[in-house]
């Protein structure tokens, strides 16, 4: 099974498009190495994804064989470690909170504000 299909129907990313973006972008390791979106996967991977926020490393438990249809057992992926970065780049906030403004925490738009 190809790691973005396997990806996608794993639940792991919400979509094949973005599976395919992460492994462009080097974000997917397997086995430790950066692997392509049509790289064959089989049981006993290790799989790395890299999200803007966190890192989710584990292990495939199962694969469907080709021809047997799209449809993966209910558990096919062993999450082994998943961690939270908490540190954030400059280049990572916005502009405004990068130059020390803090945001409007109201969720309103300027026109919806009660005036006085």
């Amino acid at each position: 099974m190809r790691l973005d299909q396997f990806l996608k129907l794993s639940r792991l990313v919400k979509r094949r498009t973005i599976a395919r973006e992460m492994c462009d972008a080097g974000r997917v390791l397997l086995n430790g190495r950066e692997a392509k979106p049509a790289r064959e996967i089989k049981p006993g991977d290790l799989i790395t994804l890299k999200y803007y926020a966190r890192v989710i490393e584990g292990e495939v438990l199962e694969v469907v064989a080709p021809g047997a249809g799209k449809k993966l057992p209910p558990a096919p992926f062993r999450i082994t470690t998943d961690k939270r970065l908490t540190e954030t780049k400059p280049s990572q906030l916005g502009l405004r909170q990068a130059a020390g403004h803090e945001r409007d925490p109201s969720p309103l738009p300027l026109a919806r504000k009660a005036r006085g």
